[in-house]
């Protein structure tokens, strides 16, 4: 929040005055020693799960407990905070539930018995929840206060899930466990398309940019970047990395599509760059250097791209046995602003 910030420990939540960095309040959540719960904050509410199966909503400013909601299981995976309602994600079985922020009521609530693993959701960009559990796909209108609709994909098994724009797209794996796509309206949940991948085939990265999907799969020793039209899978281009090229992570939020790879020359030495690629045809626009490294993430705050890449001397002077830093030497990590992104 504005005046504090939380910290997780094992047991207990501890409130942290963001002025002077003092202890503002602190509460006992559960036993330690079992999986480890969750704590989110916002304006007026800061709610957390304990080892217990209890979600406890407690006043950000005094520490002083608003509501407490025990669920069907210990293990909350899951929890965020929605404009129109808290989400809780629970595996056994598996369950989604939106509840009222204000007194921890249950206003929708979608289980399936058969499904193994965490719930997936998703919130599109209005104002809508969509889930997967296993096999079954839903979407709840927030707004409305209702579900849309619910379906089950035969041989299918969700792992991932985007909702943007009119789609929704979860990724898993088929009846023969090669990875695919399945693509839902997300008004209605009828079926646009599913796109198996070639065998072997991974993805490492996916995006919707209204009515494009964009991404980056593996394999073997190629990868490839794409752009979908995301209302019939229809591949619009495709771009294969470089050999010598090795994918470390993406920006597509932008105008081109930021690719960060790490190059490999002929005489071994490796080089972290920026591959800027046009949304609209896939052609690359600019490539930016970054120096001497391996690339390990990009992120965008505000107008400016921030690249982490890792110092090839440091990984030489690991190879040889040789632990620390000692003063004077090359950081491990630098961080490189790209003012002018593409």
């Amino acid at each position: 929040t504005a005046d504090h910030a939380f910290l997780r420990q094992p047991t207990r939540l501890d409130a942290i005055r963001r002025e002077d960095g003092g202890a503002a309040w602190s509460i006992d959540l559960g036993d330690p020693g079992q999986e480890g719960p969750t704590a989110l904050a916002a304006p007026g509410l800061v709610v957390a799960a304990d080892s217990r199966g209890r979600l406890i909503a407690l006043d950000p400013a005094q520490g002083h407990e608003l509501w407490r909601r025990r669920l069907d299981e210990p293990t909350v995976h899951r929890v965020l905070l929605w404009e129109y309602g808290l989400v809780a994600a629970t595996a056994s079985p598996a369950t989604v539930r939106v509840l009222n922020p204000f007194d921890g009521t249950t206003v929708f609530q979608a289980a399936d018995r058969h499904a193994t693993g965490t719930p997936l959701v998703a919130l599109d960009s209005r104002t809508r929840l969509c889930y997967a559990m296993g096999s079954t796909l839903g979407c709840y209108d927030g707004a409305a206060g209702h579900a849309l609709w619910r379906d089950r994909v035969a041989n299918f098994t969700a792992k991932r899930l985007w909702a943007d724009g009119p789609v929704v797209v979860a990724h898993g794996s088929d009846h023969r466990g090669q990875e695919a796509l399945e693509c839902r309206r997300i008004a209605t949940g009828g079926a646009l398309w599913a796109r198996s991948m070639a065998r072997g085939e991974t993805l490492q990265r996916l995006a919707l940019d209204g009515d494009a999907l964009y991404a980056v799969t593996r394999r073997a020793a190629r990868t490839l970047a794409r752009r979908l039209e995301s209302s019939t899978g229809e591949v619009v281009w495709t771009r294969e990395l470089a050999t010598g090229e090795d994918f470390a992570d993406w920006e597509p939020s932008a105008a081109a599509l930021c690719l960060g790879v790490t190059a490999t020359d002929e005489r071994g030495e490796q080089q972290a760059q920026l591959a800027a690629i046009d949304k609209l045809t896939g052609a690359v626009r600019q490539i930016v250097p970054l120096g001497p490294g391996q690339l390990r993430s990009l992120s965008r705050v505000g107008d400016a791209l921030y690249a982490v890449v890792e110092d090839r001397l440091f990984e030489q002077r690991a190879r040889f046995g040789i632990a620390g830093i000692r003063p004077g030497e090359p950081p491990r990590f630098r961080i490189v602003r790209i003012l002018a992104t593409p």
